[in-house]
């Protein structure tokens, strides 16, 4: 993924430090310019620090690793953390490690590393500010000192602008993956470092804002609080015909799922298993009878019922290729549920992955959208950005504007409680 070239070796104020040094694979003015929806910044101790270890997030969202790019045997040496970040406002993690000598561990500021094509990468810029530091020194941890020890790697310190104000001083640092700044983590052998940082995405040139909506009593904020509490059927309907995975549903099923308290329950469907030949892509009157067999019964119970495609590979490997399917078995699927109660909800794609990226998505689920609400003008649609679904992807989903019944959904898998493995978060 970030192929390394060397290890650079700084000397500064005395002092060695390590800088992993990463080729410039698409660096230039062909950079698209993308949303960054995750922040990130690599550690990397020094030959007298030797290794580093006990590295996790002791506050915020976001993930602390080994970077994988490198030889295993230089890996010890190294973390690198992401989080979700925003345009809207500042986000701040902090996170622990411990270093196994004394010397210096270097920091070095950058942003996501994202392919927009091969060799080319997305220039996601990220701003910098307010560090806090406890078991090492940092020199400046507001970039407002000229000699703060802060080196360039292409990265830049600016100030700071009306429309986005520092949060200490007047200054702040500006990054992306192939433009950086690092410095020095001067540490203590066996000492803990404690590293709290806050940073924001850039907002592009030529991006557009959402229409935002200033009602809290819309229809979508309406049918968000009928959502609240769900059961998923899943391996089910999703399942391709001929395959058993194992789990069959019924209505006494539905009727357990009410009586347990539930308000709603959301049932996965493979419709594209059952799509005929283009252009029509007919659905199978079989598909419809084994869903409304569980819609039915959940309608009659007052249970408020989601109904989505599931496991849609096809279109997530070549969305534009396999877009007219896609609009072609919600068309379908609009009209059969077009005079279904308001407590029935669509949800367009679980999951969207690979190459249904949520860029590649935005105009296509806004055109599902139109032409669902051709049948189905009051229904709750529920849409969710690439990435599966993936928290850190939100900033970049766009919902159509003046349409006041869309849900977006995230799911979540990073929560410490677990059982076997790793649960899911449906968040409206």
């Amino acid at each position: 993924m970030n192929a390394l070239t060397s290890l650079r070796y700084v000397t500064y104020s005395g002092l060695t430090m390590v800088a992993l040094v990463y080729p410039r694979i698409g660096y230039g003015e062909e950079n698209p310019a993308k949303l960054a929806g995750t922040a990130r910044f690599d550690l990397s101790a020094g030959a007298s620090v030797g290794t580093i270890d006990d590295g996790q997030i002791i506050a915020g969202n976001g993930s602390i690793q080994r970077p994988n790019w490198v030889p295993e045997s230089q890996q010890p040496a190294a973390f690198t953390v992401s989080f979700p970040v925003s345009r809207l406002g500042w986000r701040e993690i902090t996170v622990r490690f411990t270093p196994a000598g004394s010397g210096a561990v270097t920091l070095t500021l950058m942003g996501p590393w994202e392919e927009a094509s091969r060799g080319v990468v997305y220039r996601q810029e990220v701003l910098w500010d307010a560090f806090d530091v406890d078991g090492a020194r940092l020199a400046d941890v507001s970039f407002e000192s000229r000699a703060s020890g802060w080196q360039s790697g292409g990265g830049t310190i600016v100030g700071q602008t009306n429309d986005v104000p520092a949060l200490n001083g007047t200054q702040y640092a500006r990054t992306w993956h192939n433009q950086t700044l690092f410095t020095t983590l001067r540490v203590t052998a066996g000492k803990p470092v404690t590293l709290s940082v806050h940073a924001r995405s850039v907002r592009p040139e030529g991006f557009r804002e959402m229409k935002r909506i200033t009602r809290h009593d819309t229809p979508a904020h309406q049918a968000a609080r009928r959502f609240l509490r769900g059961a998923n059927l899943g391996n089910g309907l999703e399942v391709p015909p001929g395959q058993n995975w194992g789990l069959s549903y019924t209505a006494q099923d539905i009727h357990h799922i009410r009586a347990e308290g539930f308000d709603h329950v959301r049932i996965p469907i493979g419709w594209h298993h059952y799509a005929g030949p283009g252009p029509e892509y007919r659905l199978k009157p079989e598909i419809f009878r084994k869903v409304d067999a569980l819609v039915n019964p959940a309608l009659k119970e007052g249970l408020n019922v989601l109904i989505n495609i599931h496991h849609f590979d096809e279109f997530t490997s070549n969305p534009t290729g396999t877009v007219v399917k896609f609009y072609a078995i919600w068309r379908q699927i609009a009209d059969h549920y077009a005079k279904a109660p308001a407590g029935q909800a669509f949800e367009l794609l679980n999951e969207p992955k690979d190459a249904a990226t949520t860029e590649v998505d935005n105009p296509i689920f806004a055109e599902a959208v139109r032409q669902i609400r051709k049948t189905n003008p009051n229904r709750t649609i529920v849409l969710g950005p690439g990435q599966w679904n993936g928290i850190g992807e939100l900033p970049k989903l766009r919902l159509p504007d003046n349409d006041l019944n869309l849900i977006a959904t995230v799911h979540c898998y990073d929560h410490p409680f677990q059982h076997g493995k790793p649960s899911k978060t449906r968040a409206f």
